[in-house]
């Protein structure tokens, strides 16, 4: 799903990199579909910072967002649209039952305006096709200690 050629590598001194990490000045999305944007407040001893994902599957974002690991504070849906890309901020997270086939679990990406959409890799039908909707994430339940509610 993202792709970095070497002439975008980035080197980085072993002294501040973290063990395991390539960097990159630029990465290339190579396939043209949906994908996330996930931050989450990370805790690591008395450190608490922000961490940024790139997530290619909406199942993968579905592990974490449902996941006790990391507290997701937010998600945006990134997909293509007339040659270039457009960004959804997510409030809520959704699993809904295909009719079809009772036991396929979709994800369900709902904006604050309530547009809801599916991963066209996961279903081709309609967000509100899907049966027995099963809350996996919403926005405002998680808001950071330091930060006041909207």
């Amino acid at each position: 799903m993202f792709g970095a050629p070497r002439a975008y590598a980035h080197h980085v001194p072993p002294v501040i990199a973290a063990p395991g990490y390539s960097y990159w000045r630029a990465m290339e999305v190579t396939s043209r579909v949906q994908w996330y944007i996930v931050s989450l407040a990370v805790a690591e001893g008395d450190e608490k910072f922000v961490r940024d994902l790139l997530v290619s599957w909406s199942t993968d974002m579905v592990s974490i967002a449902s996941g006790e690991q990391d507290t997701v504070l937010s998600i945006q849906l990134v997909r293509p649209s007339n040659g270039g890309w457009r960004t959804m901020l997510v409030s809520r997270l959704w699993l809904g039952r295909d009719p079809q086939n009772p036991d396929r679990l979709i994800p369900i990406f709902e904006s604050d305006t309530g547009v809801r959409l599916c991963d066209s890799i996961d279903y081709h039908g309609s967000p509100d096709e899907l049966v027995d909707l099963q809350a996996v994430w919403h926005e405002s339940s998680l808001v950071p200690e330091d930060q006041p509610e909207r």
